[in-house]
């Protein structure tokens, strides 16, 4: 031990002890912890099926009657309107969304003003539960 004046070497056994616990979290700070730390993980819709309104073609309903069913899937409807008619576009997607029928009840619905008239249905495979409506502008 280094030699000095019996008052001060309180100071020299503190500094050791310091030196100690720093090398002892040190040490500790290069092993992994013992419970794996969940990491979070960001659900991407997987789409199954598309359906689009065209002349001609199949309701909605229709053709959700069509599609095997699967529980895990969930239905996405999107509305665009054209500027100026946001209360036709609100409309026609809460109408798509009562054709659905059971389908519709927890429907994910986006509606968002665009450069014309559209709807486009989705069957999609995600973790989200519950009715979702979006409206982008």
């Amino acid at each position: 031990m280094i030699a000095a004046p019996l008052s001060r070497r309180f100071l020299i056994v503190l500094s050791d002890l310091a030196l100690i616990l720093f090398l002892v979290c040190a040490s500790a700070l290069e092993e992994k912890p013992a419970v794996p730390v969940p990491q979070a993980r960001i659900e991407t819709p997987v789409m199954m099926s598309v359906w689009s309104d065209t002349p001609g073609g199949p309701s909605l309903a229709e053709w959700l009657a069509q599609q095997p069913p699967d529980d895990s899937q969930r239905l996405s409807i999107e509305v665009s309107y054209r500027a100026g008619a946001a209360a036709a576009g609100f409309a026609r997607a809460d109408a798509l969304r009562l054709s659905a029928g059971e389908a519709g009840s927890d429907a994910r619905v986006l509606i968002a003003e665009g450069a014309a008239d559209g709807v486009m249905a989705q069957l999609v495979q995600d973790a989200a539960t519950g009715p979702d409506i979006a409206v982008l502008r």
